[in-house]
């Protein structure tokens, strides 16, 4: 409700002007016939209660439009369709400017005082400034006139078909330029309590929407397509009377599949009026297609019989070539633009450490490290491996494939364990099979000084591989049964009993002591071999401690077998002590 300060005008022209602000003042007093409302700001807070100053009750009545509405954008005044309970702004300039906010009748009518009702529902934004602004112009001459859109209203669409939760979305006046993908995204991971649940081999499809007006007529939005161009054509907005059905589609038997060198390869429900060029753009993007050079259609007729087709990008872009319809079960495969042959790694001690590619020869150790600017000061050749890993993705296959390097799960370890007690396998081999399954056998130890020497034979790469060069820190690691394990410093020359001393010496029930080689890993006698910087010393312990869960039940069946066995032969001979005993007796009579 809007009260305005009103001069009385003497020109001869002014009695047009007074005419509507007097059906302004009367429309407004009409809604408070009770009492005389303040027209100033002033005035009004005179009136109100420290309480009610602050509360939007005096916004409402001088703002009635909330000033940061969030809107995608300003609303298209020729796609915007008017209806009930849209609030305009009436604004009248001149001597005495004028503006109020009136909102859309329930029946569908603009009542601007002054002019004959305006007609709304059905009409553009557009359509109904030009008729306002033409009945206001025979009243107000030549001053200047506004109506703006100041609020835009609430409406429900419905969203049904193969969607987990159908049901009303409310189009409110902070979502008026709602699009469609927006209730689609939350009727497809929405809860309700219409919620229902799809069959596993089928999901919504984003590509095959309907949106269904009032007027009879269909849209068919594709969502995907937006997503991965940003064009709106294909997210249109939503207008009041719209019903959206979103159609479920087969996982498997309704799709075009889009794989290789493209940014978003997957597989895209069909469309009845695909083409070559509609799916290529979806799965490269708004500016993807000038990239690409070439690609491979193919399609499985009768019997599953592969048909493929070699066609030129550039060409269909030129139109050249046809663009070929698609069918469901198509599959589009996109090449590299460059054959990539791989490539491979070096961290640690190079002076440029960080990803090589391949030559189109087969690249070798020797190349790696030349490429990598050599080793630098204090590496450590000795204790450098390779971790080899097998790629995912082959670039010259349509499909993904698993890594087949590594396919021992904690499922499948399991399982080989098991099934070793169907064999001869006892319980400290299957303990063992089962740890010897769990390390990384992709690791391949490597003694860089010797590979690298002018007369040794090439050590050749494959794609992905890493080759790791720590620093000498010119330490000795000791572990085991000693009192302090960790790192002492390494002297050239001597000797395992010193190692020990330096790390508090042994435990009370240390054993044998070991060393394992740096790079190698092998396993020495730790009083016969030379120990090196980087090499670990190991100090056994007694078998008798444990302190693992597989570990005790080891010893504890050692231990069963062990009494097994003794009263076996306590068994026996108490037997053959009997056997006797019965035929000395016999013999003595």
């Amino acid at each position: 409700m809007f009260i305005f300060r009103m001069p009385f005008l003497f020109s001869l022209r002014a009695i047009f002007p007074f005419l509507l602000i007097f059906g302004f003042v009367s429309a407004a007093l009409g809604q408070t016939p009770s009492t005389t409302p303040p027209t100033t700001l002033d005035q009004l807070l005179k009136t109100q209660t420290p309480s009610e100053r602050s509360s939007s009750v005096v916004a409402r009545y001088f703002y009635p439009v909330n000033p940061d509405l969030p809107l995608e954008g300003p609303v298209d005044e020729n796609e915007y369709i008017c209806g009930p309970n849209d609030l305009f702004t009436v604004s009248i300039g001149g001597p005495a400017p004028q503006q109020q906010v009136i909102s859309v009748s329930s029946d569908g009518n603009l009542l601007i005082p002054g002019i004959d009702p305006i007609r709304v529902t059905g009409k553009t934004l557009y359509a109904i400034k030009r008729e306002a602004e033409g009945l206001l112009r025979k009243i107000v001459g030549n001053h200047p006139i506004e109506l703006a859109l100041s609020q835009p209203r609430s409406f429900l669409i419905p969203v049904i078909g193969g969607t987990p939760a159908p049901g009303m979305q409310v189009i409110s006046p902070v979502l008026a330029t709602t699009r469609v993908a927006s209730v689609v995204s939350k009727a497809i991971l929405g809860e309700n309590e219409l919620q229902k649940k799809l069959n596993y081999g089928f999901r919504p499809s984003i590509r095959t929407i309907e949106v269904r007006r009032k007027n009879g007529t269909i849209l068919y939005p594709d969502l995907a397509r937006f997503f991965a161009t940003g064009d709106f054509k294909y997210n249109p907005v939503l207008q009041e009377g719209d019903m959206v059905f979103v159609p479920s589609f087969d996982f498997v038997n309704e799709v075009i599949n889009v794989q290789g060198y493209v940014p978003y390869p997957g597989t895209y429900p069909v469309r009845p009026d695909d083409t070559l060029l509609d799916l290529l753009t979806i799965a490269s993007g708004a500016n993807g297609l000038g990239k690409l050079e070439e690609v491979r259609l193919t399609r499985f007729g009768e019997n599953s019989v592969a048909e493929h087709q070699m066609i030129r990008v550039p060409d269909l872009l030129a139109r050249k070539v046809a663009n070929p319809k698609l069918k469901a079960r198509d599959l589009i495969f996109v090449p590299h633009r460059f054959r990539d042959n791989g490539s491979v790694y070096v961290e640690g001690e190079v002076t440029y450490p960080g990803p090589y590619p391949m030559s189109t020869e087969r690249t070798t150790l020797r190349d790696l490290i030349k490429n990598a600017g050599g080793l630098r000061e204090g590496a450590f050749p000795k204790s450098a491996f390779i971790e080899r890993s097998k790629n995912t993705f082959e670039v010259n296959s349509p499909f993904l494939i698993p890594n087949y390097m590594n396919p021992l799960t904690k499922e499948n370890i399991a399982l080989a364990g098991e099934r070793g007690r169907l064999a001869d396998l006892d319980y400290a081999g299957r303990v063992f099979l089962e740890r010897e399954l769990l390390l990384n056998h992709s690791r391949l130890a490597i003694n860089l000084e010797q590979a690298l020497s002018p007369d040794a034979p090439d050590v050749y790469l494959h794609d992905g591989d890493r080759l790791f060069i720590a620093r000498d820190q010119r330490k000795v690691l000791v572990i085991g049964e000693v009192v302090n394990r960790g790192l002492v410093d390494w002297q050239p020359g001597q000797g395992i009993d010193a190692y020990i001393a330096a790390a508090g010496g042994k435990g009370t029930t240390a054993t044998f002591a070991y060393v394992i080689k740096a790079g190698s890993g092998q396993l020495l006698d730790g009083y016969k071999a030379t120990i090196e910087s980087g090499d670990i010393v190991f100090i056994n312990r007694k078998d008798s401690i444990v302190d693992a869960p597989d570990l005790q039940a080891l010893q504890f069946q050692r231990k069963s077998a062990q009494l097994q066995r003794i009263g076996t032969l306590v068994s026996t001979v108490t037997a053959a002590v009997s056997i006797v005993a019965t035929i000395i007796a016999l013999t003595s009579k």
